[in-house]
Order: structure tokens, then sequence, then C-alpha cells
């Protein structure tokens, strides 16, 4: 999840005055959703396989960032369903807690993500669900089942 996010973090600081202008415009339309469904038009943001993969196939000589930025995120989305999987199967052998297949599925969202991009111009709401909250809420998700939840279920039936 490390590298993954890194290289998102890459992404995002080659294009921060396209993120900040997106953060601004969210926080602007608050809870008013016809105006929060217009701050997350795409206008400025790039889509992320233009910004990581697509930046390195393109160009011959990338900068930095967008070399270090695809490299992380294309390496992060090989890694983080692999190693997720391998978690949840070895978990699962041993007694005890019994992960969910659904983690490894969820984290999937990146190369959905990617693929994606690849072909269509991806809405910006769907990046963001693919790129961020599914990886990142099911690292969220799986850490509160496997080390909160043990210990709630302790307190409430003891």
């Amino acid at each position: 999840m490390l590298v993954y996010a890194m290289g998102l973090a890459a992404v995002v600081l080659k294009h921060a005055d396209a993120f900040g202008s997106l953060a601004d415009r969210i926080s602007a339309a608050g809870t008013d959703a016809t105006a929060l469904s217009a701050a997350l038009e795409r206008e400025a943001v790039p889509i992320v396989y233009d910004a990581t993969i697509g930046a390195l196939v393109s160009s011959s000589s990338p900068e930095t960032t967008v070399l270090a930025g695809g490299v992380l995120v294309a390496l992060g989305t090989v890694l983080l369903p692999t190693v997720v999987f391998l978690l949840v199967y070895l978990t699962r052998l041993s007694p005890g807690w019994k992960p969910t297949y659904l983690y490894p599925v969820a984290v999937l969202g990146p190369a959905a993500g990617l693929a994606a991009g690849a072909t269509i111009d991806v809405p910006l709401t769907a990046e963001l669900a693919l790129f961020g909250l599914l990886p990142f809420g099911a690292l969220v998700v799986m850490m509160l089942s496997a080390f909160v939840r043990p210990k709630l279920k302790a307190v409430l039936f003891s």
C-alpha cells in the first residue's frame, strides 16, 4: 500500500494546482448536491492513466516526478491485490479471523481504473472511487475488522 500511496502522491504533487483547485471546489460546495456535482467535474485534473502510464509510454524522456509516479502506481497496482490476496488466503488458513475475499477484489480498483483510463475518458468520480476509496477503504476496513472488532467483541460479550 505504501508503494501505491507514494505513486499517487507523486501524481498529486505533479498536478498540485489542479488537485488544490478540486479540493477548494469540493470544500466550497459543502452539502449542496448540485454544487458538489459541479465541483467534481474533471476540469484540469488529469486522468490517472494519462498522468502515469500514458506519460511514460508517450514521452521519450519524462520528468522524474512523472517517472516515479508512473512506476510506483503501476507497481502498486500489481503488488496490492497480490499481497492482499496472499494475506487473506494465509489468514484464513489459521484459526480465528476469516477475512473475506472481497478485500483483494476491492484493491483491484486501481487496475480497473488504469485499464479504463487507457480506453475511455473516465469520470472523475469513478477515478476517485477506483484509485482512492476502494483500495484505501479496503485497507481501513480490513484493519478495523482484524484489530478493533475482536477487542469490541471481547468487551461487549464478556
